[in-house]
């Protein structure tokens, strides 16, 4: 069954699992070797010795990993739009209870209630700010109003 498959195809469908698997991963790591595989592809296509299909994969993974790769890093990374609980950082919420310093309590930030921490004794009404986080506890501030 190998026999009927061409080097040609062999390599150039290595390139194309590589740039599926990249899906799947960050940092442009597979994509960069699947340079290399489109490469020894060409150099297939073209008559080249398994020998230089080898070499062409091996130098244009090599140069396309020290050099393309950092350009698509820069151009091509997340917005940094925080999500989950880094999201909360900087949210408000008023407080339903009174509050000793450093004792857990509940907020409700965007509907939803999370168990934060305060360095500050709070007032039912008091109005916090989160500043941190801390595993899944958001470490708050209590905000002034004057």
């Amino acid at each position: 069954m190998m026999e009927f498959i061409s080097p040609v195809t062999i390599w150039f469908a290595v390139g194309v699992i590589l740039l599926v698997l990249e899906m799947f991963t960050p940092g442009f790591f597979l994509a960069s070797i699947a340079v290399g595989a489109f490469l020894g592809s060409a150099t297939a296509q073209l008559g080249g010795e398994p020998i230089y299909q080898l070499l062409a994969f091996i130098i244009g993974g090599g140069i396309s990993l020290i050099s393309i790769r950092p350009v698509f890093k820069k151009y091509l990374k997340a917005n940094g739009t925080k999500t989950n609980a880094d999201g909360m950082i900087g949210k408000h919420s008023v407080v339903n209870a009174d509050v000793s310093p450093n004792e857990h309590f509940y907020a409700k930030i965007d509907g939803v209630a999370w168990d934060c921490l305060c360095s500050n004794s709070l007032l039912k009404g008091d109005k916090v700010r989160v500043v941190s986080l801390e595993s899944t506890v958001l470490i708050t501030e209590k905000i002034d109003l004057n």
